[in-house]
């Protein structure tokens, strides 16, 4: 069940209502296609990883027990189309990037992902994209390894973004995280039904859909007393949030930690340059930092409190941008577009781009 309801993007197309994997294939053999099974799929996946940040914040009290980033999107990617073969696993990279300009809340969420992964790519000229060599296409094998380890890393940014969502949301709708998996599902349901008439059509349908299936999940259950104390409430008070600007930039730019083996010195030298020291007062020193990745927002990496054997000049190049070639050109030959990284307003979405272009140019110092 989606956890919660967000309103579709104007601009983007509407992706067609799919509560079963019936209704997925139906709408396959409609349109000629094999798109919508995909489709489906990406919305359990994306699903699954929601609720299970959700429920990290909701039934570990204690943040040092929480863990984030480890990985858990890729492996969840991997348990559904892991065993693909090489001739499927093209159109099923195809099919994710059609899914993510879908006004559907779930490509919502791998839309931002994306914004990382092009950014990434447009810098530095790893993993798929627009600044891959054209020679590539000539070498298939070698294309789809590249592929295969793009969709790894687009999970990378995906379980960044979707642990900031989850720490966004848990300060603005702290009702929505009850230790009981059926409490938060039910306050979710109550906070849509608070704002029914404001959504659109499509998702008043999406909520009535999701209400029906918790009354036959639920029946004469004693937690509905909850959902009707949370629709008829007042909408809860805001957790304050003083370090939302600092847990932004850390969660954000963990997937480049953890993939150029940043000391906490040299992400305490990245944020030093990105934030204010009123931000930054949390972590004082590459001790302080650890501390706090790990015991406040669940951030663990092997070797992230051990000093490097290499330079740290030489560690922050590697995720400097690369010079764009003039003579390879760009690869072509795979029938795959990733979607645009920007929001109605011609923005990047969230904020992405000022903070990269901010992070990789002052990764190039010399220290």
């Amino acid at each position: 069940m989606t956890p919660n309801i967000i309103d579709p993007v104007p601009f983007r197309r509407r992706l067609p209502p799919m509560q079963t994997a019936q209704d997925a294939a139906n709408l396959n053999v409609q349109h000629r296609t094999t798109f919508y099974i995909s489709a489906f799929m990406f919305q359990c996946w994306l699903s699954e990883l929601t609720l299970s940040n959700t429920a990290q914040l909701a039934e570990k009290p204690d943040p040092k027990d929480r863990s984030f980033q480890t990985g858990e999107a890729w492996r969840g990617f991997f348990k559904m189309f892991g065993q693909a073969s090489d001739a499927e696993f093209p159109a099923f990279y195809g099919h994710l990037m059609e899914f993510a300009e879908y006004d559907d809340p779930f490509a919502a969420h791998l839309i931002e992902a994306v914004v990382g992964l092009s950014i990434e790519h447009d810098l530095t000229g790893e993993f798929l994209g627009p600044r891959t060599p054209a020679v590539l296409g000539k070498s298939p094998e070698k294309l789809l390894a590249l592929m295969r380890r793009s969709t790894v890393r687009l999970c990378d940014w995906l379980d960044s973004a979707l642990q900031f969502r989850v720490f966004l949301k848990w300060h603005i709708m702290p009702d929505c995280f009850d230790p009981d998996p059926q409490k938060r599902e039910l306050a979710c349901l109550a906070h849509n039904q608070r704002h029914f008439d404001t959504m659109s059509e499509r998702a008043q349908v999406h909520w009535l859909n999701h209400m029906s299936d918790a009354v036959q999940e639920l029946p004469n259950s004693p937690k509905w007393a909850a959902f009707r104390e949370f629709s008829s409430a007042p909408p809860p008070e805001r957790r304050p949030w003083p370090s939302q600007s600092l847990d932004r930039a850390i969660i954000k730019i963990w997937p480049l930690v953890k993939h150029h083996h940043w000391s906490a010195a040299d992400l305490l030298y990245v944020l030093r340059k990105v934030l204010s020291p009123g931000d930054l007062a949390p972590c004082p020193d590459q001790t302080a930092l650890a501390a706090y990745c790990a015991g406040t927002l669940g951030l663990r990496d092997v070797g992230f409190n051990q000093k490097s054997k290499i330079s740290r000049t030489t560690r922050l190049q590697r995720c400097t941008p690369a010079l764009p070639s003039r003579t390879t050109g760009t690869c072509n030959s795979m029938k795959t577009k990733t979607p645009s990284p920007k929001t109605a307003s011609g923005k990047v979405t969230d904020g992405y781009g000022r903070l990269w272009k901010d992070i990789f140019k002052n990764s190039a110092q010399k220290l």
